[in-house]
């Protein structure tokens, strides 16, 4: 006969002391988070894909939405590897990139499993001849990953573009 069926009071004893041999796992904390955040969009700045990309975990999510002219929105999700040759794409045609951002907020959730990281960004760059500004807000979800803390999860807003001075949205 099994000891766990035996004594029935032996499985939630035996679960508490792996729990407190073993641990539980590790909580983030706001510094931490923030780190995250601040590396990878100070890689942006630097116009650094590569770099941004070693914040992302494997299997993050990016979203963007979008306003359109006509008053709706467009929203693209992409993988880590679709986000990446997506960037590389983008850059290379792009000239006089710049790219400014500012974490303005933690969240972290309650567990301490993982935390938001809110950005405000705005990128120029010259594209196919054109002046080209867009204001973003962003929310990046940040959580362990093999021990590590990566972004997981980013969504992205964009809140205005210009093109040549010309407010479209």
């Amino acid at each position: 006969m099994s000891i766990l069926r035996s004594r029935p009071w032996f499985a939630p004893l035996l679960g508490a002391a792996l729990l407190a041999f073993c641990g539980s796992a590790a909580a983030l904390t706001e510094p931490e988070v923030r780190a995250v955040a601040e590396a990878a969009e100070s890689a942006a700045e630097r116009n650094d894909v590569a770099g941004m990309a070693a914040y992302l975990s494997e299997d993050a999510i990016i979203t963007v939405v979008a306003p359109k002219p006509d008053g709706s929105s467009e929203t693209k999700s992409s993988t880590k590897s679709e986000f990446v040759a997506g960037e590389i794409e983008a850059h290379a045609k792009a000239r006089n990139r710049r790219y400014q951002s500012d974490v303005t907020r933690i969240v972290m959730a309650p567990d301490g499993q993982s935390g938001k990281a809110h950005v405000r960004a705005e990128e120029s760059l010259v594209s196919d001849g054109h002046a080209v500004l867009a204001s973003a807000e962003q929310v990046m979800t940040i959580q362990m990953r093999g021990g590590v803390a990566k972004i997981t999860a980013a969504s992205t807003r964009v809140t205005s573009f210009k093109i040549d001075g010309v407010k479209i949205f």
